[in-house]
C-alpha cells in the first residue's frame, strides 16, 4: 500500500511485507542523487494501482555504516545533493500529488515519512544537535499543521 523511492509500486511481497512499503532502496538511492529522486517522485507515485499512500524520503546516507557494516567505501550509497530545500520540494511534490489524485480518499490523504530516526541511513527527522528542528519545521509549514511546532530542546539541556 505504501512505497517510496525503490520497489516497484505494483509489486507485492517486498522484503517480507504484504505490499510495497516505505523504503529507501531503489533507483533514487542507486543514482546517489536527491535531485533524481525529486524529478521522478510523482511519476513513481503514479505507477501504483488503486489505494496508495505516498512516502517522502528525507535523505539516504550509508556513510555511518562504514567500515563496520559496509567495509567497501565504494559500495556506500548517499545523496550528496540532498538539502532542506530539496526536502521541502519532496513534501510539496507529495501533497500536490495527493491534491490531484483520483485514488480512493480513504487512504489518499496519508503521507508516510521515511524515517524518524534512521541515523544509520541518514533518514533523520527528529530534532538533533546538527539540524535542530529543520525537517520537522518543514513538515509543520508545508503540511499547514496546527500548534507551536518543534522545540529542539524543551528542557534546555546543554549538549554533552
Amino acid at each position: 500500500m505504501i512505497n517510496q523511492a525503490g520497489f516497484d509500486p505494483r509489486q507485492v511481497g517486498n522484503a517480507g511485507a504484504d505490499a510495497p512499503y516505505c523504503t529507501t532502496d531503489g533507483p533514487a538511492v542507486e543514482s546517489r542523487s536527491y535531485a533524481t529522486y525529486l524529478q521522478g517522485q510523482r511519476a513513481f507515485y503514479n505507477q501504483a494501482p488503486g489505494a496508495y499512500g505516498r512516502c517522502v524520503l528525507s535523505d539516504f546516507d550509508e556513510r555511518p555504516r562504514y567500515p563496520i557494516e559496509t567495509p567497501d567505501v565504494n559500495a556506500i550509497r548517499w545523496m550528496p545533493d540532498q538539502s532542506f530545500d530539496g526536502y521541502r520540494q519532496a513534501v510539496r511534490n507529495a501533497t500536490a500529488d495527493m491534491a490531484t489524485s483520483t485514488r480512493p480518499s480513504t487512504v489518499d490523504n496519508y503521507l508516510f515519512l521515511c524515517a524518524w530516526n534512521e541515523w544509520h541511513e541518514g533518514g533523520i527527522l527528529e530534532p538533533n544537535e546538527r539540524d535542530g528542528c529543520a525537517c520537522l519545521d518543514i513538515l509543520h509549514t508545508e503540511l499547514q499543521l496546527q500548534g507551536p511546532g518543534c522545540v529542539a530542546d524543551p528542557e534546555g539541556t546543554p549538549p554533552s
